[in-house]
C-alpha cells in the first residue's frame, strides 16, 4: 500500500503544467522584440530584430548577480540608495553580514528594477541603457551578441528547451539546417530532431518509433505514427515525452529504453494527436462532455465500507474515517500478507475512481473510466489516458465499448 503514497507524488507531479527551464515571454511587441523570462519576475533574454538578424541581450541569473554584489555590497547598497532604489535609511542599517545585504540588494532588483522598471517602460531596451548610467555598469547583461535565426534557434529551443511551437509564433517558421545545433533524421514516417547537445540514444529512440506504431497498426491508428519528434535530454518534470498540437510536434527524451512505460507515454501523447487533428468536433464535445458528467459524480462511502483496488483486485480496504481531504483505511485483505492490518491514508481524488465500494456498480462504471488517476485531471487527459490504456493493457466495460463506438467509421 506504500505505492499509494508513491501514486499521489506522481500524479500530483504530473497535474501541473510542464515547463521547459525558460518558463515564458513576453511579446512579440510591436517592433518584433521579445521578452524570454526565466522565471515570473526574471527576464533571461530580450531579444531585438536587426534586419535578418537578432540583437539578444543575454541576462544574469541571480548567481551570477550575487557574484558581483558579494564584491562589496556596501558600494551598491550606496547606489541603489543614491537612485532611489533604495530608501536612505538603508545606508543606516547594520546587516549581520554580507549575506544579508546581498539578499536585500537582490530583493531590491527584482521588486524596484525589474518590476518597476524593466516591465514599466514600453521597450526593456530603455532599462539596459539606464542602468549603466545610474550604476556605473550593467550588473543585469552579462552579453550583447547578434545571432542568425539558426542561431538563435539552437539557444532557444536547443539550450533552453523554449517549444518549437513557440520560437514559431515569436520568431516565425523554423528551418533546420545543416550545421545547426538541431539536425534531422529521418526514420519510417518520423523525423527526428535531433540536439547534437543531447546524450543520443537513436536506436533506442527507433526501437520506440517502431513499436508505436505496431502498436497503433494492430488497432487501426497506422495513420498516426508520423511527424516531427524532437529529442531533448530532460524535460520537466517526471514526462518522458509531451505533445504540442500547434506545431504537431512530439518531445521525447533522449534516453528513452523502449519499455512499456515509454511505449505508454508515448502513446498517450499521441492519443493528444488523434484528439486534436483526426477526432472531429461532435466527438470531441461528446468526450469532453462525458467527462465533465462523471467528474463531477462523487460517490458516497461511509465508515465501515469495504473498498477494492480496481488496479490490484486482490487488495481490500475498510474506511475507517475521514480527516479533510483524506480518507483513513486499514488493509483487511492483500496479496502480502504483511499489508493486512496496515493503516493507509488515501487521498480523496482516489475515492470512487481506483478505490471503489466492493458491491457498487455506479463506481465500477466511474472506474472503468479512469483507469489513471491522470485522467481526472481535465477533458484532454482524460481522453489521452483512455487512448493510452486501450492500446495497452486494454479497457474495462462500459468504459471500453464506449472509447470503441467513439471511434467507429473514423
Amino acid at each position: 500500500m506504500d505505492e499509494y503514497v508513491i501514486i499521489n507524488n506522481i500524479e500530483r507531479y504530473a497535474a501541473k503544467h510542464i515547463q521547459a527551464f525558460v518558463l515564458g515571454y513576453l511579446g512579440p511587441n510591436s517592433d518584433g522584440s521579445v521578452s524570454i523570462m526565466r522565471t515570473k519576475k526574471w527576464p533571461a533574454y530580450y531579444i531585438e530584430p536587426k534586419g535578418d538578424k537578432y540583437k539578444v541581450y543575454v541576462y544574469r541569473a541571480k548567481q551570477g548577480l550575487s557574484r558581483i554584489f558579494k564584491k562589496d555590497p556596501e558600494k551598491y547598497l550606496k547606489k541603489f540608495v543614491e537612485n532611489d532604489y533604495l530608501p536612505d535609511y538603508f545606508l543606516e542599517l547594520e546587516f549581520a553580514d554580507d549575506k544579508e545585504a546581498i539578499k536585500q540588494l537582490l530583493r531590491s532588483c527584482e521588486v524596484e528594477i525589474i518590476r518597476n522598471d524593466f516591465f514599466r517602460r514600453d521597450f526593456p531596451t530603455d532599462t539596459i541603457k539606464i542602468i549603466p548610467k545610474l550604476l556605473g555598469e550593467n550588473i543585469f547583461i552579462s552579453q550583447e551578441i547578434i545571432l542568425s535565426k539558426q542561431k538563435l534557434l539552437d539557444l532557444l529551443v536547443g539550450k533552453e528547451k523554449l517549444s518549437i511551437e513557440d520560437f514559431t509564433e515569436l520568431f516565425g517558421q523554423v528551418e533546420f539546417e545543416e550545421g545547426g545545433r538541431i539536425e534531422t533524421i529521418k526514420y519510417k514516417n518520423w523525423t527526428i530532431l535531433v540536439d547534437n547537445k543531447t546524450k543520443r540514444a537513436i536506436s533506442g529512440v527507433k526501437k520506440l518509433l517502431s513499436l508505436t506504431e505496431k502498436s497503433l497498426n494492430s488497432k487501426g491508428f497506422g495513420n498516426l505514427a508520423y511527424g516531427r519528434v524532437m529529442l531533448v535530454d530532460k524535460l520537466r518534470g517526471r514526462k518522458v515525452a509531451d505533445y504540442s498540437h500547434f506545431g504537431d510536434i512530439i518531445r521525447l527524451e533522449s534516453q528513452v529504453k523502449a519499455s512499456k512505460k515509454e511505449l505508454t507515454s508515448m502513446l498517450h501523447e499521441i492519443g493528444h494527436r488523434n484528439y486534436y487533428k483526426y477526432l472531429d468536433s461532435s466527438k470531441r464535445l461528446e468526450s469532453d462532455t462525458l467527462y465533465n458528467s462523471l467528474k463531477k459524480k462523487r460517490g458516497y462511502f461511509k465508515r465501515g465500507d469495504t473498498l477494492v483496488d480496481t488496479q490490484e483486485p486482490s487488495e481490500k480496504y475498510q474506511l475507517l474515517s475521514k480527516s479533510g481531504t483524506k480518507y483513513i483505511v486499514r488493509c483487511i485483505d492483500s496479496g502480502n500478507a504483511n499489508n493486512i492490518g496496515e493503516i493507509y491514508n488515501i487521498k480523496n481524488i482516489a475515492m470512487g475512481t481506483r478505490l471503489i465500494k466492493e458491491t457498487d456498480d455506479e463506481s465500477k462504471t466511474k472506474s472503468s473510466f479512469f483507469p489513471r488517476l491522470y485522467g481526472l485531471k481535465d477533458k484532454l487527459e482524460f481522453y489521452a489516458v483512455l487512448f493510452e490504456t486501450w492500446l495497452t493493457k486494454g479497457l474495462d466495460e462500459p468504459a471500453k465499448g464506449w472509447f470503441e463506438g467513439l471511434h467507429k467509421g473514423k
